[in-house]
């Protein structure tokens, strides 16, 4: 395995144990990247969100997109707690 491939799938480990705290099944599911050109890449996460950067692999596209998306929520003030609070209230209603 490629070092490089092997360090962006241990950075999207890390980045992902954060992530599933306050994102559902569904959302890391239909969260998608896309390879632009040479080393430019796209993600599409929750809620519409977009990134495009520079990234090594697509490991390195999702994890980079998922930092940005963690990063654009506490930048909005987005009460992430309300966030897990309504995921759950849902899981709860289905149950139901």
């Amino acid at each position: 395995m490629d070092i490089d491939v092997a360090f962006t799938r241990l950075y999207l480990k890390s980045v992902m144990a954060d992530i599933q705290t306050v994102t559902s099944t569904t959302e890391r599911k239909n969260a998608w990247v896309y390879h632009f050109l040479g080393d430019h890449w796209e993600f599409h996460g929750p809620d519409g969100f977009y990134w495009h950067g520079v990234a090594a692999n697509a490991y390195d596209a999702r994890g980079k997109g998922w930092s940005a998306w963690w990063q654009k929520l506490q930048e909005d003030g987005t009460n992430l707690r309300a966030r897990l609070d309504g995921e759950n209230a849902r899981k709860q209603r289905k149950g139901d």
